[in-house]
């Protein structure tokens, strides 16, 4: 009985990280310069921001788990969390 119930909340919490969003940053700094979110791309459990300046060149990617919004790798610029959303991603 207690394995039961315990693969279920397992299961539960499972699907609420898959109905997660990351809500990425709307931009970022590098080197003193606002870097604007250029795409947001959800795979798997993990989430992609990247960032671009065209003027400048300047460029950022941050990969967040979907589910708790920590980084799991990216530039030093990069947030070190993010907002997490409970709601299902629109493409």
């Amino acid at each position: 009985m207690f394995a039961s119930h315990s693969i279920m909340f397992a299961l539960l919490g499972f699907l609420a990280g898959a109905n997660a969003c990351i809500d990425c940053p709307a931009a970022i700094k590098i080197n003193g310069n606002v870097v604007k979110l250029q795409g947001t791309t959800p795979y798997g459990t993990l989430t992609h921001c990247f960032y671009l300046d065209n003027n400048t060149g300047l460029s950022a990617s941050c990969t967040y788990y979907t589910a708790n919004g920590r980084l799991e790798t990216g530039a030093s610029t990069c947030p070190r969390t993010v907002t997490v959303k409970d709601r299902a991603c629109r493409p």
